[in-house]
C-alpha cells in the first residue's frame, strides 16, 4: 500500500460502508448520496493502490486487505 495523506471524508465513508457492508446505508448515515460514498471509497482505493471491497450486483464485501484496513481505520477514528 502506498503511504501519504488520505482524505478524512474517504476514510469515514470507508469505515461506515465497511461496518454496514452497504454504500446505500452508509450514505444515509453520513447524509451523503450513494454515489458520493462510492466515489470516496474508489478514491481511497486508487490512492492506496488496493481493492478494499468486492462489488457485485447490489452487494459489497470487504476484501481481505479491506478487512484489515477497516479494523485499523475504525480503531483510529474511535481514538479521535
Amino acid at each position: 500500500m502506498k503511504r501519504g495523506r488520505l482524505p478524512l471524508t474517504a476514510l469515514r465513508s470507508f469505515e461506515v460502508a465497511g461496518r454496514l457492508l452497504s454504500f446505500t446505508r452508509a450514505a444515509e448515515e453520513l447524509s451523503m448520496t450513494q454515489a458520493a460514498v462510492s466515489y470516496a471509497v474508489r478514491t481511497l482505493e486508487t490512492q492506496l493502490g488496493v481493492r478494499l471491497f468486492q462489488r457485485s450486483h447490489r452487494a459489497v464485501a470487504l476484501t481481505e486487505t479491506g478487512s484489515r484496513f477497516h479494523a485499523d481505520v475504525s480503531a483510529g477514528l474511535a481514538r479521535i
